[in-house]
């Protein structure tokens, strides 16, 4: 297995660190906006969504290992992809039903 490059680097921290605190911040603003649907605040929190899937993608392409520091098999992605989704895509529908009951 080679050294991991560059951006692969900056993908893993993307999809550990940096993604998840965005879709935070994004989640904390929707929740207190609370009116309608695909606003930019969305658009935005889906785009990193998506961007925290390509940066896992990515990483596990250039050197496949877990967040623990293990090898990484095709399972463990496609857990991480599907999860990531899923929560992801819940948590974006309990932020709006908070913004829109919850004031």
């Amino acid at each position: 297995m080679s050294a991991p490059s560059e951006l692969a680097g900056f993908a893993r921290m993307f999809w550990l660190l940096i993604g998840p605190a965005i879709l935070i911040l994004l989640g904390i603003s929707i929740a207190h906006r609370g009116a309608g649907w695909f606003l930019p605040h969305d658009i935005a929190y889906l785009t990193i969504l998506a961007l925290i899937l390509l940066a896992r993608w990515y990483e596990f392409r250039e050197n496949p290992v877990t967040s623990t520091g293990e090898v990484a098999t095709p399972d463990d992605l496609r857990k991480f992809l599907l999860g990531a989704v899923l929560l992801g895509l819940g948590l974006l529908c309990v932020l709006k039903l908070m913004g829109a009951f919850w004031k």
